[in-house]
């Protein structure tokens, strides 16, 4: 069930441990789906742990909404290491904090997105395409690179 805003408002908090769903939701359907562990819920924090080598749910190999209305989902294995993303409830971005496979933290990732809805599987939310990246330094004089990119949606024509 795809809640839209304003309805299937769940007052109820997840516990640490939870499993639940993070859904992105395009044009009032799922556009990916991730299984993901709740870290915190709080009136003031959610915190989401997306493991490596979780299963999800993306349209094929793209990325971003596609311009023509139908998708097919399929199967794809997270393999970027770890993720924690942090979101502040009705905020409309999301900080993702990212480690490696082998533990050793890379970074940040800050993703612009419609607040997060609660539904009865977890969240639903939706990325507004605009996200920077920022890396740990990994050069000797200790500046780290940062990576901005907008990605168009444009309207279907």
């Amino acid at each position: 069930m795809i809640c839209p805003p304003g309805l299937c408002l769940m007052t109820s908090r997840w516990t640490a441990g939870d499993q639940v769903l993070l859904r992105h939701i395009w044009q009032g359907r799922v556009w990916t789906a991730m299984p993901v562990t709740v870290v915190e819920d709080r009136l003031n924090l959610v915190a989401l742990y997306l493991a490596e080598g979780t299963r999800r749910k993306i349209p094929g190999q793209r990325r971003i909404p596609p311009l023509q209305a139908d998708w097919a989902l399929s199967d794809h294995v997270w393999e970027d290491g770890y993720a924690l993303d942090l979101v502040t409830p009705g905020a409309a971005h999301a900080a993702t904090a990212l480690w490696a496979g082998s533990g050793a933290f890379t970074g940040w990732h800050i993703n612009l997105q419609e607040p997060l809805r609660r539904t009865p599987l977890g969240f639903d939310t939706m990325d507004h395409l605009l996200d920077t990246s920022s890396s740990v330094p990994t050069c000797p004089n200790g500046y780290g690179k940062t990576r901005t990119s907008l990605r168009w949606r444009l309207p279907k024509v």
